[in-house]
């Protein structure tokens, strides 16, 4: 996991550990994307959990 000095992660750092996902961060919200789906998130384990429950089928949201 790569962060910042304050201690967030770069949006690059989550899109390698999901290939074919984009990921971005700005006005403090979260986005990841690829070609079937875009999730929207305000914290990173918030994204991350939703890009699981995405890649897994599960959703049971």
């Amino acid at each position: 996991m790569t962060t910042s000095p304050a201690g967030d992660e770069y949006p690059q750092a989550i899109a390698d550990d999901y290939p074919g996902w984009a990921v971005q961060h700005a006005d403090g919200q979260w986005t990841a994307w690829c070609p079937a789906v875009t999730l929207h998130a305000t914290t990173v384990a918030a994204l991350r959990a939703a890009i699981e429950r995405a890649i897994t089928d599960d959703h049971t949201w």
